[in-house]
């Protein structure tokens, strides 16, 4: 910088206090010396009311002497001593240091808590008191503003006198002459060591809360007051299907819920923000996929420090499966005494249904051949016939499945049901496609339960199609539930299947065929399922309906359920 001393000095001071109390340019900025306690007291209360402990130094001067207005070195001497007791005064430190680096100034503060003196730290000695880890970082902080002219904004973590590193943030700007030329940089250190430490307490309880909602198993959503979604946790995402991002400030009642149950949970979620808990409330959510998942929901209100309403947190835990083995409980105990009334019923039944098979034969040698009452009889008869296939159905569905477990070639199986399909009803025209080459057919299951399953998919698409029956039998290797299995695909060339019929093709007694008693694809369902095995029904990429079979390929009489 240009200038005596005495102008340097003047000059520094001026700009501190400048830096620290800006004022209007338009003003003139003068700063006497009787004014410095009551700055003193100003920035100790301005810091004592931020509970941040800082280090400052507010060197001051009337900026608006000249020259000629100086009374000589003498007073810049009171000035600069009176200056440094306000300096070391307040609960605070400024540095002074050169664009380079090179610092030739610290107040007492800086060494009473970094424990090193001014002659010390002057020159490259503050160096010494940054943590090793951030010296590289501030380094390349500094070049950049110093090149760019802008403020310096930094944390860092100084050494203190007992030995123990504390975070401050630094702040530094640059002194310019009246060319606007950079001579020094002022800087102020601000302890925030307990701020760093809250807020690293506040990362670290969100870090735990996170892997908590994470990893819960469950679906864990937190609403707004207005029941808008503000989380929305990974097991949400895999089982509803849609994103985080996607539900965020959505309303679930809205698009999850279906309507009729609005009213009745939207009467819960009052209650709760009202603060009464909610426990073991059951509400489905509807899937990306359109499909209801069954959930058993517990909340609760969160209130902030001052006892406002924030929100509600809502854990969902799926009960699907255990729906389903309630139901599948149920039906086995309705079955179970089904068939045991279907026993006694199908025995009583026989014995009557015979005598009138009798009765019909007796008859015939009485009526002529060709006449009314020969056809009636007829009619007699077939009635019998279909009654007795009814009871049979109705018997083999409410029964038991009592497995005979096989080490066989699914092939054959499905070849025998063919060819007594063809043996029953040679008149349709019909052709089998087997895609099997070079794939392992062996598999343990009951031959005869397996065989009643392709024996209905083929008779159900033979009757679907309205020309010659093109089916293929589609083979490949898979898993079900982590053990090896084999997925048999039976795919025909009808006209597929409607909405109603994909969602009650396994239903008892649904049918759409002038014949049948509706059974069978209910008894196929349920011999699959003896096998621990899965059934389904869709609609094929290229047209027509496809029926999908799984089946594990290895398993002992154990494994088997009682169904």
């Amino acid at each position: 910088m240009k200038g005596d001393g005495n102008d340097r000095h003047d000059f520094r001071r001026s700009a501190i206090a400048s830096f620290l109390f800006p004022m209007p340019t338009a003003l003139p900025i003068r700063w006497h010396i009787c004014q410095q306690h009551a700055i003193v007291a100003y920035l100790d209360r301005e810091f004592r009311e931020l509970s941040v402990p800082c280090m400052v130094s507010v060197p001051c001067m009337d900026r608006s002497n000249s020259k000629k207005k100086r009374t000589g070195a003498p007073r810049t001497r009171s000035a600069d001593a009176r200056t440094q007791q306000v300096a070391d005064a307040i609960p605070a430190m400024v540095w002074i240091c050169r664009s380079d680096g090179y610092a030739d100034y610290f107040n007492q503060k800086w060494c009473e808590q970094t424990g090193k003196t001014a002659a010390e730290s002057i020159g490259w000695g503050w160096v010494e008191v940054i943590h090793p880890d951030d010296r590289v970082r501030i380094e390349q902080n500094w070049l950049g503003v110093v090149e760019s002219g802008d403020d310096y904004v930094n944390e860092l973590r100084y050494r203190m006198a007992n030995g123990e590193y504390r975070w401050h943030l630094v702040r530094a700007v640059p002194v310019r002459d009246d060319m606007e030329n950079v001579g020094d940089w002022i800087g102020i250190c601000t302890d925030i060591e307990d701020k760093h430490r809250s807020e690293e307490t506040l990362r670290n309880r969100e870090k735990h809360y996170r892997a908590v909602v994470e990893t819960a198993g469950s679906l864990v959503i937190f609403m707004s007051p207005e029941n808008e979604i503000l989380e929305w946790n990974s097991e949400a995402e895999r089982l509803i299907g849609y994103s985080r991002d996607e539900v965020l400030g959505q309303n679930p009642f809205e698009f999850l819920v279906d309507s009729r149950r609005r009213d009745n949970t939207m009467a819960e979620i009052l209650s709760v923000h009202a603060g009464n808990s909610l426990q073991s409330f059951e509400l489905p959510f509807r899937t990306r996929s359109g499909r209801l998942v069954s959930l058993l929901w517990n909340a609760t209100r969160v209130l902030d420090g001052n006892g406002k309403l924030m929100g509600h947190f809502a854990v969902g835990q799926d009960i699907s499966a255990l729906k389903a083995a309630q139901d599948k409980l149920i039906q086995s105990e309705r079955l179970a005494a089904m068939g045991q009334m279907m026993s006694s019923l199908a025995h009583e039944s026989r014995n009557a249904l015979q005598r009138i098979q009798a009765g019909v034969d007796m008859l015939k040698f009485e009526i002529a051949e060709g006449s009314e009452a020969a056809s009636d009889l007829a009619e007699i008869s077939k009635a019998r016939s279909d009654l007795l296939t009814l009871l049979d159905a109705m018997r083999n569905f409410a029964a038991p499945v009592i497995l005979d477990l096989q080490a066989c070639n699914l092939a054959e199986v499905w070849n025998q049901a063919w060819r007594y399909l063809h043996s029953a009803d040679g008149n349709h025209q019909a052709e089998l496609a087997e895609l099997t080459q070079g794939f392992e057919l062996q598999c343990t299951v009951d031959p005869f339960r397996i065989e009643q399953v392709f024996r209905n998919l083929f008779e159900n698409a033979i009757a679907a199609c309205a020309g010659p029956a093109k089916i293929q039998v589609i083979c490949a290797d898979c898993e079900l539930e982590s053990v090896p299995a084999m997925r048999i695909t039976v795919r025909d060339n009808g006209p597929g299947l409607t909405t109603e019929q994909l969602e009650r093709t396994f239903d008892a007694f649904y049918t759409t065929k002038p014949k049948g008693t509706g059974l069978g694809m209910a008894i196929a369902l349920k011999a699959v399922r003896a096998h621990n095995g899965m059934l389904s029904a869709n609609n094929g990429d290229g047209g027509g309906a496809e029926f999908v079979i799984t089946l594990p390929r290895h398993q002992e009489k154990n494994d088997v359920p009682s169904t």
